[in-house]
């Protein structure tokens, strides 16, 4: 038995959790607070969102909607900002900012429902063929860039069927894992980057993993599992990452329903926060929903973290409280409230709809 798997048993019967006698919100309970909280952020920005990471979270969350309560605005609205911007990925001089590459989602997924129409695909292509023919590696090497990278990349590989697609996915996620060293073999979390890894402590002594780059890291491996076939090389690698991080988090929910920032530190601010929430409890549905994690472990756990989330972040006129803006680590934007606006509220609206919508699946 591979060392992972056995590992993996070990922790299943070993971890030890209460299960709250709480039921999930109905599904149209669900689809009527996402409603509420994207009309609220609709009618605050009357400008376009900017093109980066954010925007390509919100536009997956808002994609999510959209399936769940079709509405043509929604789905015009994502198509003409893509055209407007003529497909184009962000221009920043360096690979460095390669979470950027997160918006070729959603060229790829629109170049899909009409694959005639090259010009969507076409920059989306170039550079990501030039990333791929590319011997650097020290430049992907924080979480948010292999969660801008590795769906993409697997996404590429089935469209054009090109194994160098999937040769460089592995060889930046190996690169990433062991090379750079941001995984813990020892508690079955990532570091957000190098800079974190020990002798790097939070203030209370603790390792720093935080909840948020963890929950990018987890929600990217679900769409590249989602994306390729299960026979795909280093299909099985990918896998074994993200049942780890399951088992890593999920004795760590806070007794009210949310994931502490510093997700081993409950004292480094402590407290509330929806973004990494959101993104771990993603997650977790999708591996309930897909029949990959056990059901009697996680359902309570997700049911938790959903009522939280509904309950605490979502104010009456649609505002979503309690999110940390951006940041590379639990102490900035802090401290958080549920009145508070961050700088960004595309991540957090984001965050909170893919959650939303995958919960509602169950």
């Amino acid at each position: 038995m591979p060392k992972t798997r056995f590992s993996l048993i070990i922790l299943f019967f070993t971890f030890s959790f209460q299960i709250f006698a709480q039921n999930l919100p109905k599904k149209q309970e669900i689809i009527a607070k996402m409603a509420l909280v994207n009309g609220y952020l609709v009618k605050k920005y009357k400008s376009p969102p900017k093109n980066d990471m954010n925007t390509a979270i919100y536009f997956e969350g808002l994609n999510t909607l959209n399936k769940l309560k079709p509405d043509k605005i929604n789905g015009l609205f994502i198509a003409n900002w893509a055209k407007k911007n003529k497909y184009q990925l962000p221009e920043n001089g360096s690979y460095s900012n390669a979470e950027d590459l997160a918006i070729a989602t959603t060229y790829i997924d629109l170049y899909k429902t009409d694959t005639t129409k090259k010009e969507i695909i076409k920059a989306t292509k170039a550079r990501i063929d030039s990333l791929v023919d590319s011997y650097k590696l020290d430049e992907w090497s924080r979480l948010e860039a292999l969660y801008g990278l590795m769906p993409n990349l697997a996404k590429m590989a089935v469209l054009y069927k090109d194994e160098r697609y999937h040769d460089k996915m592995f060889q930046v996620f190996m690169y990433v894992k062991n090379v750079e060293g941001l995984y813990s073999d020892q508690e079955f979390l990532w570091f957000r980057d190098a800079s974190f890894k020990p002798p790097f402590k939070t203030p209370n002594r603790q390792n720093c993993y935080w909840s948020r780059a963890n929950g990018l890291l987890a929600v990217g491996l679900t769409k590249v599992l989602e994306t390729l076939p299960k026979d795909a090389p280093h299909y099985s690698e990918y896998m074994d990452s993200y049942l780890e991080m399951m088992i890593a988090t999920m004795n760590l929910q806070r007794p009210d329903g949310f994931w502490n920032v510093s997700l081993t530190d409950p004292n480094h601010f402590g407290g509330k926060e929806l973004t990494g929430t959101a993104l771990i409890t993603y997650a977790m549905a999708w591996g309930l929903s897909n029949n990959i994690i056990d059901k009697t472990t996680f359902t309570p756990i997700v049911t938790k973290a959903i009522n939280a989330m509904l309950k605490d972040c979502v104010n009456k006129n649609g505002f979503l409280g309690w999110v940390q803006g951006n940041a590379i680590e639990p102490k900035e934007g802090q401290p958080l409230s549920a009145t508070k606006a961050p700088e960004n509220e595309y991540l957090g609206v984001g965050c909170f709809l893919l959650a939303c919508g995958e919960v509602a699946k169950l």
